[in-house]
């Protein structure tokens, strides 16, 4: 095992023609990193990896859309997420807390034959806020277009937003693009703040029965027994958390093979919506951050898909912020969490989020780390209470690869 893929110390005891650019003028200097008035766009792309991005390293162009807009940003090469797997991952990124401080660590507090409780934030930790939330109260309208299921509102994920769309479990980016435009029509010459997310990649979105010959990177001289279909991926997630699975290095190959395939579709259905947004003119004052909430295993430790522990495949994920106006930093290498992604945002905007929703911050700016200051290497702690079956902390510390 390398030193870069074990870096975790895991313990399991107890981680529109220009819609507002008219009206609302956005104030942004390259000194300060600062975007008054900006619209806010938040990017998900569901089970992205770190790992699988061109722009950080990856030999296949999966990305080609994403590492486009990170050279008009800043792109945060070793970022990562507070737990492996959605549903802890992005109210973590929109509460920026820690699972085990919001709670929401599963998507039932109770499941069993007689009683299925969905978790609900409003009941495990009353009184906390979202991002959201903020920029609602300060007059922005607000509006999420998902691909449900992990990323639903019922979760919290929808408190502060004025329209959440999630009409199909693990749908995709391209059918959340569509709605988000027609939303934007919709609310000319105002302040917003979206989230647009979508499970292109993610093993349970749906593709054709013939997409192991139709994915761009799918080995096409696999002769194994794997289909790649969801209910297969969906057997085998479940079946390696009691033992090990029965799959030899082809069989690994042909699946990550699906993988990139389906990253390169969603990265690909952003960038059709990307455009559609620039022509809109919106892109001269919204500040822009794409972000995955977690990555995939493809059997580097023998496993498949994500949940189930805290290696680095499955937590390290790529994030990247445009400010526009400012002038773009190549590269961060310094270590930082999803949990920065709230503060950072209000800090780029000068959003004035409530005495509550800043005390129960967890993580900080980034800005200076944008401006090209040294900031103090910090400690990276993730999580997961996977199915309730499986409970891990881990930490990476500043002296850890």
């Amino acid at each position: 095992m390398s030193k870069k893929a074990a870096l975790l110390t895991i313990c399991t005891l107890a981680v529109v023609a220009v819609i507002g650019a008219a009206f609302v003028k956005a104030r942004t200097t390259n000194k300060d990193v600062t975007c008054r008035d900006c619209n806010v766009l938040i990017v998900g792309y569901d089970t992205v990896g770190a790992k699988h991005v061109s722009s950080l390293g990856y030999d296949r162009q999966t990305t080609p859309q994403f590492d486009a807009l990170a050279k008009e940003g800043t792109l945060f090469s070793d970022a990562y997420s507070t737990a492996p797997w959605t549903v802890p991952s992005f109210v973590s990124t929109f509460t920026s807390l820690y699972p085990s401080q919001h709670k929401v660590v599963n998507k039932y507090t109770t499941f069993n034959a007689q009683q299925q409780v969905i978790t609900k934030l409003d009941n495990v930790a009353p009184g906390t806020q979202t991002l959201a939330q903020q920029f609602k109260n300060q007059g922005y309208v607000t509006g999420a277009f998902t691909g449900d299921s992990g990323a639903g509102s019922q979760f919290g994920n929808g408190k502060g937003f004025d329209v959440y769309y999630e009409p199909t479990p693990f749908g995709s980016i391209g059918d959340s693009a569509t709605q988000a435009e027609q939303w934007l029509k919709q609310n000319p010459n105002k302040k917003f703040f979206m989230f647009l997310h979508g499970y292109d990649a993610h093993g349970q979105t749906k593709v054709p029965a013939d997409y192991p010959k139709q994915g761009k990177f799918v080995p096409k001289d696999y002769t194994g027994s794997l289909t790649g279909s969801a209910k297969e991926e969906a057997e085998l997630r479940e079946k390696q958390l009691t033992q090990n699975l029965p799959l030899n290095e082809q069989d690994f190959a042909f699946l990550n093979g699906i993988y990139d395939s389906k990253i390169a579709d969603g990265d690909n259905r952003f960038g059709k919506f990307w455009e559609a947004f620039r022509s809109m003119g919106l892109d001269r004052n919204t500040v822009v951050v794409v972000l995955s909430d977690h990555g995939e295993e493809w059997g580097e430790h023998g496993g498949v898909d994500h949940g189930h522990a805290l290696y680095n495949e499955l937590v390290h994920v790529p994030l990247a912020i445009r400010v526009p106006g400012a002038s773009p930093k190549a590269k961060v290498s310094q270590r930082v969490s999803l949990l920065d992604v709230a503060p950072t945002i209000l800090d780029i905007t000068q959003v004035q989020a409530d005495a509550a929703y800043r005390s129960q911050l967890q993580g900080k700016s980034l800005v200076p780390l944008m401006k090209g200051q040294g900031e103090k290497a910090q400690d990276i702690y993730v999580e997961t209470d996977y199915l309730d079956f499986t409970h891990k902390r881990g930490v990476i510390t500043p002296e850890g690869d």
